[in-house]
């Protein structure tokens, strides 16, 4: 299933792919977009004095005679800027959209790594990203993604220092927009004919692995370990003490709730079908309000508590497979379930209003401020058997699971 969708979205988005400028190509800059040079290093040593300073820095090889500009994570997060006007460095999310439904061809030439040192590859290519991994008290990282020579479409998110030395890819933002929308729109219409809903019912089913599985009204609840979490995303449209929360039915509306700060809620793709598999999709302003979100008796997770459950099923590299439901869009990327969580990827939504991935990711909010603009999320991807974390705009919508007091 997953190859044939690769393959209706390649022809999708071909009639683009073909005009007189790329949509996507290696970066080559070699100044910051305000004409400053860019510190060059010709050597290890000036790679290392550089990049273990904290300070923005590229090096160039040369391969069957075409250049190679490697960066690390300073020079392309640089605020002087590093692509021209109407060009942008992919997030995670965007990469692995990008490469999912216009696959990279890569050509695997190596990394630089913190002392300045060339390390060939041979199967696959790392490639930067502009997102943030930084975990307090821990050296300060980003994800970078690997992108494979033979395994086309699929992306690996990868955990990397900021002083190492990766490729990256620069994407035209108006391509990157038409690439979110129509591969949404695809994904959709993929899971609709070959998918089967699932009603969200309070029909009680023991769980065949762990057979403690149990009800709380609307929704089943499973424990793992000392904890009890709700095995469904929440779906609820009003908060605790029976006020409405607001709908944003179109992306203008969610945006807006989040420039004011405002609790929201949205169906992915704005279809109430959606809801019945899924849940609902809510701001962290929903999430935080203080009329309560969670059903009485529950609450949202903390960081804390989502990183407990994680090391009670061995710890990030292996509990995603446990957590990952067995019914994803993806008949071949399931997990086995062990836990009985039931981790479905629901998807997300951006700040302004653009939805992505459903059936390849889930986000679920933590309670967690990571800092005034953004939250500790916990998630499961497509092709991932681990459990990720990282922060996620507070005007973003994603997943919630409650957790029993």
């Amino acid at each position: 299933m997953k190859n044939i969708i690769y393959q209706l979205l390649f022809l999708l988005f071909h009639p683009f792919l073909s005009f007189n400028q790329e949509p996507a190509k290696l970066l080559a800059s070699t100044n910051f977009s305000n004409g400053e040079p860019i510190p060059e290093a010709k050597t290890a040593l000036e790679w290392e004095q550089l990049s273990m300073s904290n300070q923005p820095v590229f090096m160039k090889k040369v391969k069957d005679g075409t250049e190679y500009f490697f960066y690390n994570w300073y020079a392309i997060s640089d605020n002087r800027g590093i692509v021209i006007e109407n060009w942008m460095i992919p997030s995670q999310n965007d990469i692995i959209i990008w490469n999912a439904y216009s696959p990279i061809e890569i050509t695997p030439i190596g990394i630089v790594s913190e002392q300045g040192a060339f390390t060939k590859v041979t199967d696959g290519q790392y490639f930067w990203t502009t997102t943030e991994y930084n975990e307090i008290g821990k050296r300060e990282s980003a994800v970078s993604v690997s992108i494979s020579k033979t395994n086309i479409g699929v992306t690996e998110l990868k955990q990397a220092f900021k002083q190492e030395g990766f490729l990256v890819w620069v994407v035209e933002k108006e391509k990157m927009s038409i690439a979110i929308k129509e591969a949404a729109k695809l994904m959709l219409d993929a899971k609709k004919s070959s998918s089967t809903i699932v009603n969200n019912t309070t029909k009680t089913e023991t769980n065949s692995t762990t057979g403690n599985t149990t009800t709380t009204k609307d929704y089943k609840t499973v424990k793992i370990g000392n904890q009890i979490w709700m095995t469904e995303n929440l779906n609820v449209d009003r908060f605790r003490n029976g006020d409405l929360i607001p709908e944003a039915k179109t992306a203008t509306e969610w945006e807006l709730a989040g420039k004011n700060e405002q609790p929201a809620w949205c169906y992915y793709n704005n279809d109430p079908v959606n809801g019945e598999k899924y849940g609902k999709l809510y701001n962290w302003y929903a999430v935080n309000d203080l009329r309560g979100l969670a059903a009485v008796g529950y609450h949202i997770p903390s960081d804390f508590e989502w990183t407990t459950l994680t090391n009670y099923l061995g710890g990030e590299n292996v509990a995603g497979a446990k957590m990952k439901s067995t019914n994803g869009l993806f008949k071949n990327d399931n997990g086995t379930n062990n836990s009985g969580f039931s981790g479905i990827l629901s998807g997300y939504r951006y700040s302004y209003g653009t939805f992505g991935l459903i059936g390849t990711v889930g986000y679920w909010w933590s309670s967690t401020e990571y800092d005034t603009i953004n939250v500790w999320i916990h998630f499961l991807a497509h092709g991932k058997g681990n459990v990720l974390r990282s922060n996620y705009y507070k005007n973003s919508g994603a997943s919630v699971r409650c957790l029993k007091d």
